[in-house]
């Protein structure tokens, strides 16, 4: 199947990109037809049979209520947008070759981040080494694609800056890497571990800020990384 089939017709994909514009894609979101024929420049006809399409082929869930249509895109619906996000990313890549994109899903972790990075130890090098102290926890993000798998192998083979560990009391902290990257223009740092229980394709970042908050994420969303090389 060709990728254009995969992210499915024009169509679909313009009405999709709309509902989700609107709030659809999380929650339930309160749309008549009349609101999504402005959003799209076509009738109300044209706009109500892109919706029932939608339907048929899953991508949406609907109801119809008193003051409209209550509409939430489905996991169908929001893997056609993801793979066309992917291919745009791509297109993106090409133009920045001083870089490298890696982007993934917001995931929640185990709550481990928070202890280690607050260690004195690291905290200390982390603010002599990155140049800022980096908030007590970390942002999980999991990598969907096997190209971002791919990358992040390869990110991991490069240099980066040494994180030495230490020994306290009786345990043994290992040491890591973190490499230089942002989020959305906002400055921030993967931490590698040379031992981790986490599989490659999880990423841990660190940032002078909560990008949960700062960045209104939550699981589940799509957010790319750009690394400087």
């Amino acid at each position: 199947m060709s990728s254009y089939k995969k992210t499915g017709n024009y169509i679909d994909v313009e009405t999709l990109i709309s509902l989700a514009e609107a709030g659809g894609c999380d929650s339930l979101s309160l749309t008549s037809s009349g609101r999504l024929s402005l959003m799209l420049g076509v009738s109300q006809q044209s706009a109500a049979r892109r919706i029932k399409k939608l339907e048929e082929k899953g991508y949406i869930e609907r109801e119809v209520t008193a003051g409209g249509q209550k509409i939430r895109i489905t996991s169908e619906g929001k893997e056609i947008l993801k793979i066309l996000y992917t291919r745009l990313r791509k297109i993106f890549e090409i133009c920045d070759t001083s870089a490298i994109f890696i982007s993934g899903e917001v995931t929640s972790g185990m709550g481990e981040g928070k202890y280690y990075i607050s260690r004195s130890e690291y905290m200390n090098q982390f603010k002599e080494k990155l140049g800022f102290e980096p908030y007590p926890g970390t942002l999980n993000i999991r990598l969907i694609t096997e190209e971002d798998v791919k990358l992040k192998k390869a990110l991991s083979e490069l240099e980066g800056i040494a994180i030495d560990g230490f020994v306290h009391e009786t345990r043994t902290f290992g040491d890591a890497r973190c490499f230089r990257c942002e989020i959305e223009g906002r400055e921030c740092a993967v931490i590698l571990p040379i031992r981790t229980h986490h599989t490659l394709i999880t990423l841990e970042v660190i940032a002078p800020e909560k990008l949960r908050d700062n960045l209104q994420l939550k699981d589940g969303d799509i957010i790319t990384l750009k690394f400087f090389i």
